[in-house]
């Protein structure tokens, strides 16, 4: 039985799927996104809640296997600003911004990540927390203070990813223009919390290590994007969700 925010999510796709091609709201990596949250009236924002009512909408393109971000959380310690001391230490200088250090690594639990030819890194679980552990090219254990609190993931991860609607678009450009046509919905249901970490710690969630500085905008030069981002790719979205509805170009399917 579909609730009450499934059911007015599926009617506002219908609306915005009825409209055929609808021009990109900009030329941004993520328009296909912007533009279905354009059309729904909703402005954009990092909020900590989901997108719709209590329904978090991510939009992939026809054929994209990109992996979906999730949620993005900063770690917990034992710094206040510990992505900051972390990126100082083993980040790397910027090539435009050059007295700027930036990083971004894959993290993962069952292997290793090699930071520009400098650092390896990997994940652990310990107790209430997952730890960062840093380790020189030969492997040598430079430290492991790092944390994430397991209730912070638990806190971002129940309140905004409980329900699921993933929305799919085909793309055209014309005259250097992006249009969108909206034309399939699926929604989903989370299995459980516990779900989640059994697919965190065989690295099908994967996690990404992100420190960045605007290259364009009032805000370049400065740093804006600093955290550790969640992803799945799509194909493992059934190992964390239960897919209760789908449409596509009229046609539903109810599947619980």
């Amino acid at each position: 039985m579909l609730d009450n925010d499934f059911r007015s999510i599926i009617d506002k796709f219908n609306i915005i799927s009825n409209k055929g091609w609808i021009k990109a709201v900009n030329k941004s990596l993520g328009a296909i996104g912007l533009t279905f949250e354009h059309e729904l009236n909703k402005e954009p924002d990092n909020e900590f809640f989901p997108d719709y009512n209590s329904v978090e909408i991510k939009c992939l393109g026809r054929y994209s296997r990109y992996p979906i971000g999730l949620f993005a959380c900063s770690f917990d310690g034992p710094g206040d600003n510990e992505i900051d001391r972390i990126t100082q230490l083993y980040g790397y200088y910027d090539s435009i911004f050059t007295d700027k250090k930036i990083i971004y690594s894959p993290l993962r639990f069952n292997s290793f990540s090699t930071v520009k030819d400098l650092y390896h890194f990997k994940l652990e679980f310990c107790d209430d927390r997952i730890l960062l552990c840093v380790y020189d090219l030969n492997y040598n254990l430079i430290e492991k203070v790092s944390y994430v609190l397991i209730s912070t993931l638990y806190a971002h991860f129940m309140i905004k990813l409980q329900n699921l609607a993933l929305v799919r678009a085909s793309k055209k450009v014309v005259d250097n223009v992006k249009y969108f046509r909206y034309y399939k919905i699926s929604l989903y249901k989370l299995i459980s919390f516990d779900k989640f970490i059994d697919l965190l710690k065989n690295d099908i969630i994967t996690v990404n290590l992100v420190c960045r500085l605007s290259k364009s905008g009032y805000k370049i030069g400065r740093y804006s994007n600093q955290s550790l981002v969640f992803q799945i790719k799509p194909f493992y979205l059934n190992k964390l969700y239960n897919l209760i509805y789908s449409c596509e170009n009229g046609a539903s399917n109810v599947e619980k």
